[in-house]
């Protein structure tokens, strides 16, 4: 079962009366004040709030469409209320068998619409809320487990044979773009949740605690998850908690409690979210921020790790994530160019560096000098030193 915490929403569903979109329904969904979720529950009153704010849009301006279903996605559990998404009720239809369709371009995935009636997206809706993945009576997709490629399996073997020492406490990786460090850090988390009887020193992982400066790739991690854990989701879950849900209650404390009952956990959550609190220097009491941080995880992964720790905050979050007994992951991103065309954006990953005379690193040194106070700066231990050394040349 997965859990999903997000500000209150408004699913709606367009038909398009013409040959082009015959068979086809466009499901999408438009953000609102939990206060106008609350207000508006006639089906007329949802449907005019809809088109306003499509009518706001170029591509709805160019069709001629009738809204067939609105709706608010909150809805109430047996403990509390809970969120479903747009996408969601594509993935669901998806697995069910119907696969969507991209009106626009089938290779970059624009324009999606699904083959389907209005029935089948209400059987879809009924089984988000019932924390089923496909429609009742259709079969689950079919997954086979993930093949790594060389370099993948090498950075896992390396990563678990560290985690199976007495001293094995923290990795880093220096992974490329499309690397598939989010799939590795869950085959990591997968090996490790089970028992070897010949590595007594390994630790069991139970619960994983994903921190990130980028909340947007919530979602590759959550897709991630479903690879890693497709024939184990009865004894996984899967949480997430970023800056902007703030329209639903969390269920961190529920989930937290499943694993005090032999359920295992997957939990992402943004730095933007935790540094907030007032424990870490923020100005924000809430309780579920001091209560994640001070979460005694077995794993934390920290995903771009060269992003949001810069500050006094962001150190102050990591610091207490780390426990005694919690693994630490940690990803550096590298990025390989391999074009003349170098824009900006190709160097969003880099960290932001003072190379004037008032920087706390001596530029003046050799490479392997300023190698050694980057290091500390960025409190990397020996081994994660050797692994850097390892992969990068040294220049200079």
């Amino acid at each position: 079962m997965a859990y999903f915490i997000t500000r209150p929403r408004i699913l709606y569903v367009l038909k398009v009366n013409d040959r082009k979109h015959s068979g086809l329904l466009k499901i999408g969904e438009i953000f609102v004040d939990a206060a106008v979720a609350r207000e508006y529950k006639e089906l007329d009153m949802l449907k005019d709030l809809v088109e306003e704010k499509l009518g706001k849009t170029s591509w709805a301006q160019e069709l001629n469409y009738e809204v067939i279903l609105a709706e608010t996605t909150t809805y109430t559990t047996v403990d509390d209320e809970d969120c479903y998404k747009a996408g969601t009720i594509i993935d669901i239809l998806a697995d069910s068998g119907y696969a969507p369709h991209y009106l626009k371009s089938e290779e970059k995935k624009l324009d999606l619409w699904m083959p389907v009636e209005l029935s089948q997206v209400k059987e879809a809706i009924s089984a988000a809320k019932s924390g089923h993945t496909t429609i009742e009576g259709k079969p689950q997709p079919r997954r086979e487990p993930i093949d790594f490629r060389p370099e993948q399996k090498d950075a896992i073997e390396e990563a678990i044979a560290k985690f199976s020492t007495k001293t094995g406490k923290k990795f880093l990786w220096n992974a490329k773009m499309r690397f598939g460090k989010t799939l590795s850090a869950l085959e990591v988390a997968r090996r490790l949740g089970e028992k070897d009887p010949k590595k007594p020193h390994r630790p069991l992982v139970e619960t994983v605690l994903i921190v990130t400066h980028r909340p947007v790739v919530d979602k590759g991690w959550r897709d991630d998850f479903n690879k890693i854990f497709f024939d184990q989701l009865d004894t996984y879950s899967y949480g997430s908690r970023n800056l902007d849900d703030h329209g639903c209650v969390g269920d961190f404390y529920s989930l937290t409690k499943d694993v005090k009952e032999g359920k295992r956990l997957v939990f992402f959550v943004s730095m933007q979210f935790l540094r907030l609190s007032n424990l870490v220097g923020g100005g924000n009491d809430d309780p579920l921020k001091r209560d994640i941080m001070n979460y005694d995880g077995d794993m934390v992964v920290v995903d771009e790790a060269h992003e949001g720790i810069k500050t006094l905050r962001g150190q102050n979050v990591i610091d207490l994530l780390k426990k005694e007994k919690t693994q630490f992951v940690r990803f550096l991103l590298g990025s390989i160019l391999i074009t003349q065309n170098i824009v900006r954006d190709k160097f969003r990953f880099v960290p932001l560096l003072d190379f004037t005379e008032n920087s706390d690193i001596d530029w003046t040194k050799s490479v392997a000098e300023i190698d050694q106070q980057l290091y500390k700066k960025y409190n990397l231990d020996q081994s994660e030193i050797d692994f850097i050394e390892k992969m990068i040349k040294q220049m200079g």
